[in-house]
């Protein structure tokens, strides 16, 4: 609560206020190309991004599974928030089926290529989710010029902050090695960053309820320098954030007057809902009006 001194006014003189302080979001790593040591991992930067500090103050917290043990569990991945898959070359049918439902119902993913991924093999597995196929693998000439991230006409405001930011500049980074996209007018996908030569770098399309993006470089030092420049973590937490889903668990606290009204969105999954109730604090139960969304009630 807040308080001021006391004046003819009581009723105002004290404020009551909410603080949530949300479960970490957990996100699920699937690598494509563990290395032979734990610093050749393609995730090794990308995990102690999403977990830097043994600290446990990280809003994010990660498990990591390589391509070839992946075991599929419906309910398991609906526990995570977000799914980065990482120069991943062959997926299992079975995990792309969970894959494609899990973003349909309000997932979000992330895909990063790499050099284990097969054009036409990727494309085939990936075409319901893919916001542009890829093409083909393009190296830069000369090496040491690189190419830096830019803003597009769709870029929004966190990744643009990044960009503009004197600290921890994001355009600072380098890219020597990107995948091309196939031309495809029948797909309009966001790009919400861009390399300087005006290739796409950071794609987005929407899959039913959830959120794609496809980053066109390596998430690792492999193709580019990103991982050693100070706005690799930020722009990491950022992905995540803005692809990461409502488990049910990461609803913020609201402040609300009495006879205010408050929308809460349930997504619904293979068991339809059909009623829906609230517990108050003199444990007795309300039930809750249902509106589907573009519908009458």
């Amino acid at each position: 609560a807040v308080a001021i001194s006391s004046d003819k006014l009581k009723i105002d003189d004290i404020s009551y206020f909410s603080v949530f302080n949300p479960p970490p979001r957990k996100v699920l790593i699937v690598n494509g190309d563990p290395g032979t040591s734990l610093y050749t991992s393609e995730v090794y930067y990308l995990e102690r991004a999403l977990f830097p500090s043994a600290e446990g103050d990280s809003p994010f917290r990660s498990q990591t599974v390589s391509s070839e043990t992946l075991t599929v569990d419906g309910k398991a991945v609906d526990e995570f928030s977000c799914i980065i898959i990482s120069n991943v070359g062959v997926v299992r049918d079975d995990f792309l089926v969970e894959l494609s439902r899990f973003v349909r119902e309000g997932g979000g993913l992330l895909i990063t290529v790499g050099d284990k991924i097969v054009p036409s093999e990727f494309n085939r597995s990936f075409n319901l989710l893919l916001p542009q196929k890829l093409d083909k693998v393009n190296h830069l000439e000369e090496e040491g010029d690189g190419l830096s991230l830019q803003k597009s006409a769709d870029t929004l405001e966190p990744f643009q902050k990044l960009l503009e930011t004197q600290i921890g500049k994001l355009a600072t980074a380098k890219f020597y090695t990107y995948f091309s996209l196939v031309p495809d007018r029948m797909k309009n996908p966001r790009i919400l960053l861009a390399f300087s030569n005006g290739a796409p770098a950071l794609l987005e399309a929407t899959y039913g309820a959830g959120k794609v993006l496809v980053f066109t470089s390596t998430i690792d030092r492999d193709w580019n320098n990103l991982p050693i420049q100070t706005a690799y973590l930020p722009f990491i937490h950022r992905v995540v954030d803005y692809l990461s889903r409502n488990t049910g668990q990461e609803r913020g606290a609201t402040t609300l007057l009495v006879g205010d009204p408050y929308r809460l969105t349930l997504h619904e999954g293979d068991v339809k809902i059909a009623a829906a109730r609230i517990i108050d604090p003199e444990n007795r139960s309300h039930n809750l009006l249902l509106v589907r969304e573009g519908l009458e009630r």
